[in-house]
């Protein structure tokens, strides 16, 4: 796994208890919530060493929307159709999942879903002035000592 897979799967987390941070000293990611839910501390935002992490952003929920949006625009006529149909009923999320799957484009959705998020992530990489390249570098060699 790459760090990319990582930082897509932060992303997609939609969570208000829990944050994934990105440690650019090593390219670790690390889980940051209440010690009841994690089982680890919590993060010391204090701490010299917290100089090198950056909390990862979540997608919210108008962007999971506009990519869902942006999905079904791209299928063909019928299916485009039932998704954006999907998206303006109450429930938009839950009901466009329903219909990803009753229209078997599960696979389909997820490889499209994470390709919007491993853009987003990279631009926020970029934004923050990271090397996606050197972080990787760094998240391969610490992970090859676990």
């Amino acid at each position: 796994m790459e760090l990319i897979d990582e930082l897509a799967d932060a992303y997609l987390l939609r969570s208000y208890e829990l944050q994934n941070v990105l440690n650019t000293k090593t390219g670790e990611i690390l889980l940051d919530g209440d010690e009841g839910i994690t089982g680890e501390p919590s993060i010391d935002w204090d701490d010299e060493e917290a100089d090198d992490l950056y909390i990862i952003p979540q997608i919210s929920s108008d962007e999971g929307f506009d990519v869902m949006q942006q999905f079904a625009l791209e299928q063909d006529g019928d299916i485009s159709n039932k998704l954006l149909n999907a998206l303006n009923q109450n429930k938009p999320f839950r009901r466009f999942k329903d219909k990803v799957i009753q229209l078997d484009l599960v696979e389909k959705w997820y490889k499209y879903e994470k390709k919007a998020a491993e853009k987003a992530v990279m631009g926020w990489l970029e934004e923050i002035g990271q090397s996606y390249q050197d972080l990787n570098e760094k998240y391969l060699r610490y992970n090859k000592t676990f």
